[in-house]
């Protein structure tokens, strides 16, 4: 009788520190476990807008942010340049630069995309504008400053480098570049401009050969024709 009276008490015992324990682990998990911060969505449709998350820069908008429960504030700054509201460049503080080119072209000013050419005018705030117009498939890069007055269009045309190519063929060949002869192998350097070119070969036995090649500005390459067949 006194060992089951033994066996109850240790038993009820061992019962409260698992109890005690349980409710210990508990509490720590809770103190410990800290909420997934939640993500908000900053999105607008100027391009080039910064985001400030509590005075702290981050990438341009539009972009995802997980933020801290602690989050004071979201900050849209817009680049303060006269003639520019809410990103959009206003009519009455504008001028537009219009581009022509023989080849396509990406403009950029301070790395910002600005526009392609062919393409329509380039409004901009008025003033002073240094563009840059790659095409980096044809290695070509210029860059140029502009001065534009509000309502003003200013109009520039890009005349690229030539690239060149020299051309041969096995015995020999008659030549012609884009449709038009050009003579006889071996020719060249022959400059050519920047871009996508057909060159045809014809052999003395009648045997043609077409071949379509990307010419680089101020770069030279060679075509040969393949005639033995």
């Amino acid at each position: 009788m006194g060992r089951t009276r033994v066996a109850t008490s240790v038993l009820a015992a061992l019962a409260l520190i698992a109890a005690v324990e349980a409710g210990v682990i508990a509490v720590l998990a809770r103190a410990l476990w800290v909420a997934p911060h939640p993500a908000i969505v900053v999105e607008t449709a100027a391009s080039g807008e910064n985001v400030l998350v509590s005075s702290r820069s981050t990438e341009a908008a539009p972009l995802r942010l997980t933020v801290a429960p602690d989050l004071r504030w979201v900050q849209l700054a817009s680049p303060s340049s006269a003639g520019v509201l809410g990103g959009k460049v206003t009519d009455t503080a504008a001028g537009t630069i219009r581009i022509s080119s023989p080849i396509e072209l990406k403009v950029f000013e301070q790395s910002r995309l600005l526009g392609s050419v062919p393409g329509a005018g380039l409004k901009v705030p008025a003033g002073r504008h240094d563009i840059e117009l790659v095409n980096l498939a044809l290695g070509y890069r210029l860059w140029q400053t502009l001065d534009v007055e509000a309502g003003q269009t200013v109009s520039i045309h890009v005349a690229p480098p030539p690239g060149w190519v020299t051309i041969d063929a096995a015995p020999w060949a008659e030549v012609s570049i884009d449709g038009q002869a050009v003579g006889r192998t071996p020719l060249g350097p022959l400059p050519l401009t920047p871009g996508e070119h057909d060159v045809t070969f014809r052999s003395p036995a009648g045997v043609t050969d077409r071949q379509r090649v990307t010419v680089r500005s101020e770069a030279t390459i060679r075509v040969i024709g393949k005639l033995d067949r």
